[in-house]
């Protein structure tokens, strides 16, 4: 498929998918179009190389500072980006001051990184952070269904295109390699932290109480190694 086909096909599926949702009451409009932007993250990716892969994180896992996509080169595993996707808003710009703090904390590994609600794309560059390129599929504010006379914009296309141009290695000073393991580190025990909360034999069957028993074990063994905060991460 050529983008503008690729372009409207998502822009059809995003309608039918946000009108089902909102006539059947299922879910919220804000959340229910991530599958039809997965897919359309996936088609858009075959455009320019056949070796990108995407993958989805589930949302409940955002709590351990995780992009909703990660997007990499199947054949030497380097990265291109994360996408974060936020609320559906077809008739406003993206207000982009809410998610500085995360969208830093991903710049900060030096990754390049996508912010979207679904028809507004910002790209971010480690280099540039306070630099943004905007790009929008339709003009907002959007009414209804795209029709085909409806203009696409096509200079996303050209953005993307040098998005997925390389991943490759990354290349650090020994200051620098310091620095983002650090960052990486803080980011394990947040995440360790999270999925241990739940208390000792507190599973529904044995194999649930074995996995809370094994990430008890991970924290107790990475706060004696690693991070003693976390035998008290609230104090």
């Amino acid at each position: 498929m050529s983008y503008e086909e690729v372009v409207r096909r998502y822009l059809d599926d995003l309608h039918e998918y946000v009108h089902a949702a909102i006539t059947t009451l299922e879910t919220t409009p804000e959340l229910s179009y991530r599958p039809v932007l997965d897919r359309f993250l996936r088609d858009v990716a075959v455009l320019y190389s056949e070796d990108v892969d995407v993958i989805f994180e589930p949302k409940r896992q955002g709590q351990s500072g995780r992009p909703d996509w990660r997007l990499y080169n199947k054949e030497n595993l380097g990265l291109y980006g994360f996408v974060e996707a936020k609320a559906l808003d077809s008739e406003h710009p993206i207000n982009i001051e809410p998610f500085m703090n995360q969208i830093i904390k991903y710049l900060g590994i030096g990754q390049y990184v996508i912010l979207t609600d679904g028809l507004e794309f910002i790209f971010f560059s480690p280099e540039n952070p306070s630099i943004t390129n905007r790009y929008s599929l339709v003009d907002k504010p959007l009414r209804g269904k795209v029709g085909r006379r409806d203009q696409i914009n096509f200079l996303m296309d050209g953005r993307l295109r040098e998005f997925f141009k390389e991943s490759g290695f990354r290349y650090s000073s020994e200051e620098q390699l310091i620095h983002d393991m650090a960052i990486r580190a803080k980011g394990l025990s947040e995440c360790v932290f999270s999925l241990s909360q739940a208390p000792l034999n507190s599973g529904f069957n044995e194999e649930e109480n074995r996995t809370i028993e094994i990430l008890h074990d991970v924290q107790s063994t990475l706060q004696l190694h690693h991070d003693p905060v976390l035998e008290h991460p609230d104090g």
